[in-house]
């Protein structure tokens, strides 16, 4: 399979759904105002939870072992709380420079190989991405946060 979930609706519910060892992405969210709750995306080729839709709700999502990133972030103002992204061959949670107002907190992101939590928005323009004091990350190849103030 190509992506386990394809959200490209609005306003729809994703909760306790497995994706495992897809060619690219396990979730990839196009659409608006979806919650995901309770999913796990594991060793799947590119990214577990691919985020390009505006104002989703992701909490208690589980990203372990993906071939890039555990949760890459391409939209705006979505929410993502008590994640956590484990083992990704690159970040646990990458957000594009291209993406605004998205908030963070209680999240975990252990043993990427590159950054823990990386906000790309922040390395090249000082965006507005909101990072709570309460994500938590160790043992990341390059960074456990970077960008992130």
């Amino acid at each position: 399979l190509s992506h386990q979930f394809f959200a490209d609706g609005d306003l729809s519910t994703y909760v306790d759904n497995d994706a495992e060892e897809n060619e690219e992405d396990g979730f990839f969210v196009t659409g608006n105002g979806n919650d995901l709750v309770d999913n796990e995306s594991e060793e799947n080729g590119a990214c577990g939870f691919y985020v390009t839709g505006d104002d989703n709700y992701l909490e208690g999502n589980d990203a372990d072992e993906n071939a890039v990133d555990g949760f890459c972030v391409d939209g705006d103002d979505n929410w993502f709380f008590d994640n956590e992204a484990e083992e990704n061959g690159q970040h646990g949670f990458y957000v594009l420079a291209v993406a605004d107002g998205n908030s963070f907190g209680g999240n975990e992101a252990d043993d990427n190989v590159f950054d823990g939590f990386h906000d790309g928005e922040q390395v090249s323009a000082g965006g507005d991405n909101t990072w709570c004091d309460d994500n938590d990350a160790e043992d990341n190849g390059n960074a456990n946060f970077l960008g992130i103030t």
